[in-house]
């Protein structure tokens, strides 16, 4: 019983990680036109995480929504979910990190958010 699920469950998570890998490739080629003061923070399953100007969050996102969902033709419809933060990730990890270590933090790349898409559906 536990092989025919994992039998059944491999290609699935292949196929996700392979939407994945396209979906970042072309996500940074629109990082690399410059059109966009945003940037990669991570990538976690399924999800994309980017640091963007606030200016710049909702045509940023529907950039990228729509470069996900069209990164492959599938039978069934990919459907993308986005969410924008109003922090900087970093300044609140940094900021839970000086309750511990009162170590300084000094932002590098002006004022963004973060913007977390993907969780296909």
């Amino acid at each position: 019983m536990r092989g025919e699920r994992i039998a059944t469950n491999v290609p699935m998570q292949g196929s996700a990680a392979d939407i994945i890998k396209l979906a970042m490739v072309q996500c940074q080629e629109l990082l690399d036109d410059k059109e966009y003061n945003a940037f990669v923070v991570l990538q976690v399953h399924d999800e994309l995480v980017f640091e963007v100007l606030d200016s710049e969050v909702e045509s940023f996102s529907e950039r990228v929504k729509g470069i996900m969902e069209s990164v492959m033709e599938l039978n069934v419809p990919l459907v993308v979910n986005g969410a924008a933060g109003k922090k900087s990730w970093r300044a609140e990890i940094m900021e839970k990190s000086k309750q511990h270590d009162q170590r300084e933090f000094r932002p590098q790349r002006g004022t963004h958010q973060p913007y977390g898409i993907g969780e296909t559906e």
